[in-house]
């Protein structure tokens, strides 16, 4: 028995199938790797299969005695930055959790992000802030230049400051324009991400929309 067509079939989410049946490929051969490692170092295969949770120790033979090509790199892990200043916990768990389903790492440190983020891993902002809809967007690591106004007194050390503030010097109060740089993390193209209604959150529905910005 077939399963019936829908009208509109969710074609975007095939390629998603086929990516995980890479990744799929690559754990076995790294859990392969590991079963091989642990004989090489000389662990019984009693013991191997004992971690395993196993007793039938025929696969165990056949990793041992399975060649191997060169494997290919393996793909980084995409990262999810959760953001949800204001939503309750149970939120923050219900989205966590449809996140980890789909084997995304999820991270809630902005300063995590923007490094992961820095050194080459895909990273999707989930924005659910209880004061605005949803966003959902690939983001990019980049320094942001960013000019602030101070006074002279201001930028010396407290000290310093205190014993020339204490001699009357009534330039310590001059403004100066002082530049900063920034760890800036904003949406790589804000033309595709999407943008959902708070009011209808639904944590597997910014599942799907996550896995959407990686295909």
């Amino acid at each position: 028995m077939t399963d019936p067509l829908p009208t509109e079939l969710p074609d975007e989410l095939l390629p998603r199938v086929t990516e995980t049946q890479k990744l799929q490929d690559q754990a076995a051969a790294v859990h392969d790797q590991a079963i091989r490692d642990a004989k090489a170092a000389g662990h019984p295969m009693t013991q191997i299969a004992a971690a395993l949770g196993i007793t039938n120790r025929v696969r165990l033979y056949g990793v041992l005695d399975k060649t191997y090509d060169n494997p290919t790199a393996p793909t980084p892990t995409p990262v999810v930055f959760l953001r949800g200043a204001g939503a309750p916990k149970a939120v923050w768990d219900d989205i966590e959790t449809a996140m980890r389903r789909r084997g995304l790492m999820v991270v809630k440190d902005r300063q995590q992000a923007w490094h992961l983020a820095r050194g080459g891993v895909t990273v999707v902002i989930v924005d659910f802030s209880a004061s605005s809809d949803v966003t959902v967007g690939r983001v990019k690591a980049r320094w942001k230049d960013v000019h602030r106004q101070r006074t002279i007194g201001q930028i010396l050390p407290k000290q310093e400051r205190e014993r020339l503030s204490a001699q009357g010097q009534g330039w310590l109060t001059t403004p100066v324009t002082i530049e900063d740089r920034e760890a800036d993390l904003p949406l790589a193209d804000p033309a595709t991400a999407r943008h959902i209604r708070n009011d209808i959150l639904d944590a597997e529905q910014l599942a799907r929309a996550v896995i959407a910005q990686l295909l």
